[in-house]
């Protein structure tokens, strides 16, 4: 069974010496002599437990074969404790208000991006074999989303790339000399050779560095997503934790399958440019694939490559959910999901008007939920017919605009 330690002060936690929750049960994070009866019995500031917790120096020692000093055992609190529960600051970027209420954490989410953006080089560092960091310079990200995750291209045969797929574990830097400030992320970073990511990022001139182009088997992607960092500002670090809560809003896109109808082609682009905008906007990406399971039907049938969705979209999520009727809320799974994740707002895409986009935001607004159709992210295979179902989702209480009118 993994240690577990106290998220006050640190010390080892076993079954004894568990701290009690206000109905007298054990609590699993905290030690008796910081947490009794549901209360914290110290009320103090991360340094000055610290200060309490460096006296037991000696009975630290007994544990270690090279023993440490207290300034040794000071530094090593200072870096260990920002993670515990109690202490560490969380840093929810969709959350500006409770961010700004924080004075620890104001303004860290705009440093954050700032630096990401202006600063023209990052350093990233990986974990060899052996446990030993590598840091290289690199150019700026290509792109980022939101300050959680980060884009950078890469050689694929390259050392680096080999340590990531043995150890995801990472980390980057970016600095900021002139105005001595330094932000630090740590995280994992994932490889991507897909040609959708490769394709994502590539700028016109990286025939320089890739002279096969954007397929050239030398080129990849590097993905580096965020989990806690610290940041040096005004002579003053400060640690955190990223809290990832993607917003209440979610972008769904309707059976753009192979087994549609062939007018999907007309505003496949727009469908791609309304999920970058939408994941730039952290809302949730949800993809809705119709079967037919009736044995009467030949188009949309379970395990066929007419059910898959088609190529030229842009799948950026694991949200796949799969109906058998024309409301995309009778499938068990998506509305579960929508459930668990407080989804009260959707902005619609896909096909066919006259059929599941129509009754699929019939059924939502009926529902309570806020629905925007994006008149030109649908189609029909009856498009004549359009005007008319812009019309009639208009009068159900939908709002219908373009996408550009909310980019």
């Amino acid at each position: 069974m993994k240690q577990k330690f106290c998220q006050s002060c640190g010390m080892p936690l076993t079954e004894e010496v568990l701290g009690t929750n206000a109905d007298g049960s054990k609590n699993e994070d905290y030690c008796m002599y910081c947490y009794k009866d549901g209360k914290f019995l110290q009320d103090c500031t991360m340094e000055e437990m610290i200060e309490h917790c460096a006296q037991f120096v000696n009975a630290v020692n007994e544990g270690l074969e090279k023993p440490i000093t207290k300034e040794e055992y000071i530094g090593m609190m200072k870096s260990y404790f920002p993670q515990l529960k109690r202490w560490r600051q969380t840093l929810d970027v969709n959350n500006d208000e409770a961010m700004n209420a924080n004075p620890a954490l104001a303004g860290i989410k705009e440093l954050i991006a700032q630096m990401a953006d202006k600063q023209p080089i990052a350093y990233i560092s990986s974990v060899d074999q052996e446990g030993f960091p590598w840091t290289k310079a690199m150019l700026k990200p290509r792109k980022r989303e939101g300050i959680k995750t980060f884009y950078f291209t890469t050689n694929t045969f390259s050392i680096r790339v080999a340590q990531y797929k043995a150890n995801p574990k990472a980390c980057i830097y970016f600095c900021d000399a002139k105005g001595f400030k330094g932000m630090m992320l740590r995280g994992t970073m994932e490889v991507l050779t897909d040609a959708k990511s490769k394709e994502m990022i590539w700028h016109n001139g990286d025939e320089q560095y890739y002279p096969g182009g954007v397929t050239d088997p030398n080129y990849c992607v590097l993905k580096f997503t965020a989990t806690d960092g610290r940041f040096y500002s005004d002579f003053y670090p400060r640690s955190f934790v990223i809290e990832y809560m993607m917003s209440n809003k979610a972008l769904v896109v309707i059976d753009i399958q192979n087994d549609i109808t062939k007018h999907y082609r007309d505003i496949i682009d727009n469908i791609n440019a309304a999920i970058e905008w939408a994941v730039a906007e952290e809302m949730h990406i949800v993809y809705i694939k119709h079967n037919n399971i009736t044995t009467a039907t030949r188009t949309f049938k379970p395990g066929t490559k007419g059910e898959e969705l088609v190529s030229e979209m842009k799948v950026v999520s694991d949200n796949i959910f799969v109906k058998t009727k024309s409301n995309a809320l009778t499938s068990e799974a998506f509305s579960a999901f929508i459930a668990a994740n407080g989804i009260n707002e959707f902005y619609v895409a896909g096909a066919d008007a006259t059929g599941c986009v129509k009754s699929t935001c019939f059924n939502m607004a009926k529902a309570g939920f806020t629905v925007h159709v994006l008149s030109d992210c649908i189609t029909s295979y009856d498009q004549k017919k359009l005007p008319e179902m812009l019309a009639y989702y208009e009068n159900k209480g939908c709002e219908v605009k373009k996408l550009i009118e909310y980019r």
